[in-house]
């Protein structure tokens, strides 16, 4: 496995989604996950997030942000994880992965 995980949150709204530092994000195993703090960017030490805009310049309606999450564990193959992102104004969507 490794120690990192990307997923694409597509921004579904009528409005701009910011400040991205205050996205929570919530991650791990099924059952055993926690909340995973922001960090600026690559370099951040696991665990933490960054955000990359994969086609704009802010998280403007239709825009992606692919949401990087360093672990301080490799994943494990055939575990799920759930993932849960919350954005500033509250709205939320969650999935569980299997690795």
């Amino acid at each position: 496995g490794v120690p990192e995980a990307s997923v694409w949150v597509k921004n579904v709204g009528a409005a701009k989604i910011a400040p991205l530092d205050r996205i929570d994000v919530f991650f791990g195993p099924s059952g055993d996950f926690l909340r995973i703090p922001y960090g600026t960017d690559g370099t951040c030490v696991a665990p933490c997030w960054y955000e990359t805009l994969e086609n704009s310049t802010d998280w403007s309606p239709t825009s992606t942000l692919r949401v990087t999450i360093k672990s301080t564990d490799n994943l494990a193959s055939g575990t799920t994880y759930y993932l849960k992102v919350v954005t500033p104004n509250g709205t939320l969507d969650s999935k569980y992965l299997t690795v």
